[in-house]
């Protein structure tokens, strides 16, 4: 998986699309309207005018002959009447020469589709000689009423467009049919009712435009709709989405989905029972998840690199934990292990540095190598040590680190009856100072406050009152953790 993600950033760093056509003014633009006809392209002050033209088709196919020689191409263009895939190639081909607004509105797609690859030829648009493509100037486009589908790769990188519309009738959006789109930031970007699957990388690597001047992304929100049932690979890796609302109704998020975003919280609908690697990975403005009850493994990656990640909620259900699936959470100071998880894989925890002390519980049976490198002190509640799996290709590393002569200091705690175990076991054999104990600290969901009234006190995950909760946010209420909600 790390592989593959390496490649898609590779990706987008090595093709450079670059435009061709001329530029348009940012200043003195004059709208000259013109009925199925161009205007000319100067004025006599010499500036260049904005020329729309507005074309009206009676049959399929038409639209060629309708925008005639390309000596003036327009910038803008309205398109009235039936068209087919002939017409969506004019319109393709006269936006790599300047064409950068496009409605459809009155128009009538054939099948009510957009082709796959309407808006992408690479055969057309690579650069001689390089890996270079030379990108269309459409900067906006208006979909039809009655549109339901949308072909894979239909605008791959169109780098230019910035404004879409989503019909209420649109029911597909196929792979890759926004991929590279970086300046597409329709805020909020509202899927529609109805609509029933947003394919593989469809918005891969958009809204993917650093705001120097303001030293952040453009927000752009993101609302999927309850008839959504997953959301595929990388459907919007790199969007850098603000706000995303998950509808009940979720089943599945696949792998690096909502990759490099700029979330700061998230709650999973409970609905939501699988979750796939990475999937909400690189998210630096990331503080709290709660993940819903019912999932059973946190996957490989899952949250790496959330370097503010400071609140997470794991399900009662859980049993796995995969490999790297908190590395690099280096603001995760707290981390409530639920009984029934069985294993936590191969740095599961790596360089979350302010994650010194962890519970395992009884029910843990295997820890990972380099899964725990940071802490400074342990509970396990195992009776019999969980295993540390030696992984061939790093012999003589741990879960703790390596298991060289040297000792570790920092007090493990296990239960009474047991520390002969822990000291030959493998992994755990270095631990020099083995301390057993019946005593073992309490999780959040057993806390209760004495001389409170348990029913309607709130308290903070650090057990401090809460006199004004905000919605959406994890607390404490009758000894169990609960999410806010106005």
């Amino acid at each position: 998986m790390k592989a593959i993600r390496l490649l898609l950033i590779m990706l987008s760093v090595a093709i450079t699309v670059v435009a061709r056509g001329h530029q348009l003014p940012e200043d003195n633009l004059i709208p000259v309207f013109k009925n199925e006809g161009k205007a000319a392209s100067n004025r006599a002050d010499g500036q260049k005018d904005i020329i729309c033209l507005d074309v009206t088709v009676t049959h399929p196919g038409e639209l060629a002959g309708k925008l005639g020689d390309d000596a003036v191409v327009p910038d803008s263009l309205v398109v009235r009447g039936p068209i087919n895939s002939v017409d969506l190639r004019a319109m393709f081909i006269a936006s790599l020469k300047g064409l950068s607004v496009m409605n459809l509105k009155d128009a009538v797609i054939e099948n009510n589709r957009i082709p796959d690859s309407a808006f992408w030829d690479e055969e057309e648009q690579l650069i001689p000689g390089t890996y270079n493509y030379y990108c269309m100037a459409l900067r906006r486009i208006i979909f039809p009423e009655g549109l339901q589908e949308i072909g894979k790769s239909a605008f791959l990188f169109a780098k230019r467009l910035e404004t879409i519309n989503l019909p209420s009738t649109l029911k597909v959006i196929e792979s890759g049919s926004f991929c590279y789109c970086t300046r597409l930031n329709s805020s909020p970007l509202v899927f529609p009712e109805g609509l029933t699957e947003i394919g593989r990388q469809a918005f891969d690597g958009c809204n993917d435009v650093y705001d120097r001047e303001k030293g952040h992304y453009k927000e752009l929100e993101v609302v999927i709709p309850s008839t959504i049932k997953t959301i595929p690979f990388a459907t919007f890796d790199g969007c850098h989405i603000s706000k995303l609302v998950l509808p009940h109704g979720l089943e599945k998020i696949e792998g690096m989905a909502f990759y490099r975003h700029c979330l700061k919280e998230l709650v999973i609908p409970a609905s939501c029972k699988e979750l796939g690697e990475a999937s909400f990975g690189a998210g630096y403005d990331f503080e709290k998840i709660v993940v819903s009850e019912g999932i059973t493994c946190i996957p490989n990656g899952f949250v790496e690199y959330c370097m503010n990640l400071k609140e997470v909620k794991l399900p009662s259900t859980l049993v796995t934990i995969g490999p790297g699936a908190f590395s690099g959470c280096s603001s995760l100071s707290y981390l409530d292990l639920p009984e029934g998880l069985k294993q936590i894989e191969g740095n599961a925890f790596r360089d979350c540095s302010k994650l010194t002390q962890l519970t395992f519980p009884a029910s843990l049976e295997s820890l990972g190598e380099g899964s725990c490198t940071s802490l400074r002190k342990i509970y396990c509640k195992a009776t019999t040590p969980p295993t540390c799996p030696e992984n061939p290709n790093n012999p003589g590393y741990g879960p703790f680190g390596p298991c060289s002569n040297l000792m570790i200091e920092y007090p493990l705690y296990v239960p009474v009856g047991s520390s002969m175990q822990y000291r030959l076991a493998r992994g755990w054999s270095n631990f020099a100072n083995v301390i057993e104990t019946d005593d073992f600290p309490a999780g959040i969901e057993d806390v209760l406050a004495d001389g409170v009234d348990e029913d309607q006190t709130i308290y903070d995950l650090s057990g401090r009152i809460v006199a004004n909760p905000v919605a959406e946010t994890l607390y404490i209420k009758g000894g169990k953790k609960f999410v806010y909600h106005e």
